[in-house]
């Protein structure tokens, strides 16, 4: 079942960028009003953090800074916030009053970072940073892994060598008390009375607002049972309550059976107890665990499901805490009618200042945002107080943060374009402009796309190649000879050695090519013989030359892919060899020159080959008269063909950027876009995880692999204009193929890591891992 949502646009900023003229920003993500659940799959992404009240809400988001809901309305982006925050907190004192903590960022030089504590005095419009960690004797990063207000508005800052507070809202943050050789610290909670801190193998309690504090070691059994803090959020977890401190554990051998555990001390016992929770581990599947305390409720959230202790004020505690049934995801439990509908993977719990005194309010941050309690509750005789009583709907109008692989774009009629994406956690997307937003909800973590922008009427959305993809017509009636269903899971490839965008790639029709191969001409990288699976869901060989092979790599074709999309269901029918003989090694390859004669790129253990008549030619690694090392491991690897003229080339190697006007026979150092990608040297050439890092914090990412230059795209229309894009630096653009510009001003900010770029209908369409899709218009 698929959901169709309308379009949204930030109207206000892209006017006023219209009214100077040229490029136009617009905010192009799905969108739904607070309280609308559409589908399984959720508009917004994954959500660190959830603070505030009723009237003002604040959600962290992974890589887009901080967002705000006032009074229950839409979310906006502050743009002033830091895309690196990854912990944040309210003043008690003044609601206006809101601190995060900061990742490291990834500036060669950590001082250009600009990292550590960051306050706003005005409800996030306005930031400053009061902390640099770096300007603490013996620090050598700026990671923050917890802040934390007092009853008093004192702020608490959690560092790689200890802990800092700043007492009232001016002065600095003063280390002199942080308990010598204490490290990292991980996670600060703030109880009646004391202040406590946690290492991965110390607590500390402070009675006096960090003037002093009392160390107690963490012990590494208990009983019969081994003490790790190995699931994700474990060891950067603390609740505190006069009676109790609570984290989440791992026991071994324990209970058996992945069953959530905790680690409890009683200070006024000097006790160390531990306990089995009756609900699963779901970290495995994504999220994190922890514990939090408001006044006399402890919760402790199992990655798919939060349970819910009331504590009595003042009553020692000398058994195990009694947890309620537990607030469930759609992976979770279910417990009860009607079970839960909050989308899965679970990061933080926010109950209302005024919970149980005024209001019933609380929040949960997932992988689909923000999911809010309801005044409904589940049944008549519910209680108010009990979280599992609350119906939960998400509350995430205006919230754009999926966290978005790759964009594909295929031109139409008119201003917009089709477009298809891939998510991690919320499935795929498709749009069509006339039928707006849709989605389909099986896939789960989605990770690339293509198509055919001169055949607009089909697109790929794959998961994994062996059963997890699909194939849409944007709801618009199947294409005549097409064999595949809305929704219909298919296979490429039953061997998976190869998979993502450089294992397979649709021809690009070019403009005015005839004919126009409306059922898609597929080109595929596999491992002969091929195998399908037959109707006991046995392998066999493929039939024919495919199956019947010696082991080698090939490039096959199918220029009617969408009449037999699905490998097992058609037995390969339609494929073709259409390349051998591949220079061993080869794991990429690109196509470019459209359908009748087009030309092919391999890349095999760091070098590059073109395809001839009598086999493959090995090209040029030498520019400026050096011999350069390409970088692979990007999702789009170390090569970008222009589809459209196979003879422009542009490659990532480890000391910049390089480009071919000849297809490979020689190249020339593109040193306007290095520097434009690198910011003038502050970010480094590299590859691999470039957005949400976990040193020193949660880890929290859900990007592809990516690198410095993360994709080019071409303009179909002008096949001489190039688009790039980074991670670390967002958009640039050569319309004539040489002189590069900065389009970072067109961006939303906080900038996020721009990781896929693509071009139609005169817009420049751009993926983030953590800001959505949006587009550029008359970029040109």
């Amino acid at each position: 079942m698929a959901g169709t949502v309308p379009l949204k646009s930030m109207v206000g900023f892209s006017l006023s960028i219209l009214l100077l003229g040229g490029p136009v920003f617009e905010d192009v993500s799905p969108n739904l009003p607070h309280g609308v659940l559409k589908s399984r799959a959720s508009i917004s992404g994954l959500t660190l953090a959830v603070v505030g009240d009723h009237d003002r809400l604040f959600a962290l988001s992974l890589n887009a800074g901080v967002w705000r809901s006032d009074r229950g309305g839409p979310w906006i982006q502050l743009p002033n916030s830091s895309a690196n925050a990854n912990c944040i907190a309210v003043d008690p004192t003044n609601v206006r009053h809101i601190a995060v903590g900061e990742r490291n960022g990834f500036a060669i030089d950590m001082q250009k970072n600009w990292c550590g504590v960051r306050e706003s005095f005005d409800a996030g419009n306005h930031w400053r940073r009061t902390l640099d960690p770096l300007e603490i004797p013996g620090c050598r990063s700026q990671a923050v892994s917890s802040v934390a207000f007092d009853p008093y508005g004192n702020l608490y800052a959690a560092t790689s060598v200890g802990i800092g507070v700043r007492r009232g809202s001016k002065g600095t943050f003063d280390f002199s008390a942080s308990p010598t050789g204490s490290g990292l610290v991980t996670c600060i909670s703030i109880t009646r009375g004391a202040v406590w801190a946690r290492t991965i193998d110390k607590i500390m309690a402070s009675p006096d607002a960090g003037r002093s504090w009392q160390v107690h070691d963490i012990p590494q059994t208990v009983g019969p049972d081994k003490i790790s803090f190995s699931s994700r959020g474990d060891a950067f977890s603390l609740a505190a309550t006069p009676q109790i401190e609570m984290m989440p554990c791992i026991l071994t051998p324990g209970v058996g059976g992945n069953r959530n555990s905790l680690l409890a001390y009683n200070p006024a016992l000097n006790e160390w107890h531990t306990q089995t929770l009756t609900s699963g581990n779901g970290t495995g599947l994504g999220g994190r665990r922890f514990a939090k305390s408001y006044d006399d409720t402890l919760l402790y959230g199992a990655g798919q499901e939060i349970h819910q202790s009331l504590i009595h004020v003042g009553v020692v505690l000398r058994s195990q805490l009694q947890f309620d049934t537990p607030v469930q995801t759609n992976w979770g439990g279910p417990y009860g009618t009607p079970p839960h509908e909050i989308h899965s993977d679970t990061w933080d719990m926010h109950l209302d200042p005024a919970f149980g005194k005024s209001n019933y309010d609380a929040w949960i941050s997932c992988d689909g945002g923000v999911f809010a309690s309801s005044p409904n509750l589940r049944s008549p005789n519910a209680i108010p107080s009990r979280l599992f009583d609350h119906q939960w709907l998400p509350h995430n109008d205006g919230l754009h943060t999926h966290h978005v692989h790759t964009i594909t774009a295929l031109e139409m009629p008119g201003d917009k374009a089709r477009l298809a994406y891939p998510t991690s956690d919320n499935d795929a997307f498709y749009y069509d402009p006339q039928k707006g937003w849709m989605n389909e909800e099986w896939l789960g973590d989605v990770n690339w796309t293509a198509g055919d922008i001169g055949n607009p009427n089909i697109a790929l959305m794959v998961r994994r190649s062996a059963g997890f993809a699909m194939l849409t017509a944007f709801r618009n009636g199947i294409p005549m000879g097409a064999h595949f269903e809305e929704d219909q899971a298919i296979t490429l490839c039953n061997n998976e050695h190869y998979d993502g965008p450089t294992s397979f790639a649709f021809i690009q029709t070019l403009r005015g090519e005839k004919p126009v191969y409306p059922l898609l001409d597929a080109v595929r990288l596999v491992d002969l013989p091929l195998q399908v699976y037959d109707d006991q869901h046995k392998l066999i060989p493929a039939p024919g030359s495919l199956g019947d092979a010696r082991p080698t790599p090939v490039l096959i074709r199918n220029r009617t892919f969408a009449a037999s999309p699905d490998a097992n269901g058609s037995k390969y029918l339609g494929w073709q060899i259409e390349r051998q003989n591949l220079p061993a090694g080869t794991t990429a390859f690109w196509v470019s020159g459209g359908h009748a004669e087009p030309t092919y790129y391999v890349f095999t253990r760091g070098h590059l080959y073109r395809s001839q008549a009598d086999g493959w030619k090995e090209l040029s690694n030498v520019s400026g008269g050096k011999r350069f090392e390409l970088l692979p491991g990007n999702q789009f690897g170390a090569v970008f063909v222009n589809p459209y003229n196979p003879k422009v080339i542009y490659a990532l190697a480890t000391d910049g950027v390089k480009m071919s006007r000849d297809g490979g026979e020689s190249f020339e150092n593109e040193t306007e876009l290095t520097a434009l990608l690198t910011e003038g040297g502050k970010y480094p050439i590299a590859v691999g995880e470039l957005t949400g890092n976990g040193r020193g914090v949660v880890l929290a990412t859900r990007a592809n692999t990516t690198a410095t230059l993360a994709q080019v795209a071409f303009d179909r229309e002008h096949p001489e204009t190039a688009v790039a894009c980074s991670p670390f630096t967002g958009v640039m653009v050569a319309k004539n193929g040489k002189a590069w510009k900065s389009y970072r001003r067109f961006l939303p900010s906080p900038l996020s890591a721009i990781v896929s770029v693509a071009i139609a209908n005169g817009s420049i369409y751009c993926a983030s891992e953590g800001r959505g899709v949006f587009r550029i218009k008359n970029y040109r």
